[in-house]
């Protein structure tokens, strides 16, 4: 893309402007990602439901409003038993590929 053009907007469907510009709309979007979220984690992971309970919220209550709320349940979320066994299971898995030993084939 040439420096300095911006790009054309994507002119939405009728589907898609309904679905997306009404609370009506939104509901049915968020309804239908809270329960392939929840087929996916099992409820397993707090930060999944988090995810959309933000989005949802900056999207009713504008940017800002949004990007504070996003602060404080990330505050939240950081400090949950759920987060600390990530972080643990992250940081071995990391650190058993740095220590990882690769052995030549042996040759007959």
């Amino acid at each position: 893309m040439e420096k300095g053009k911006k790009r054309k907007a994507k002119k939405l469907t009728k589907k898609e402007v309904l679905m997306s510009g009404t609370g009506l709309g939104r509901k049915v979007i968020f309804d239908q990602a809270a329960k392939k979220t929840s087929e996916k984690t099992r409820g397993n992971y707090p930060a999944a439901d988090a995810i959309l309970d933000v989005i949802r919220f900056g999207l009713e209550k504008g940017m800002t409003k949004g990007l504070e709320n996003e602060a404080k349940r990330f505050g939240e979320l950081v400090m949950t038993s759920e987060s600390k066994a990530l972080r643990s299971i992250f940081f071995a898995t990391t650190e058993m590929k740095k220590s990882l030993v690769v052995m030549p084939s042996l040759i007959l």
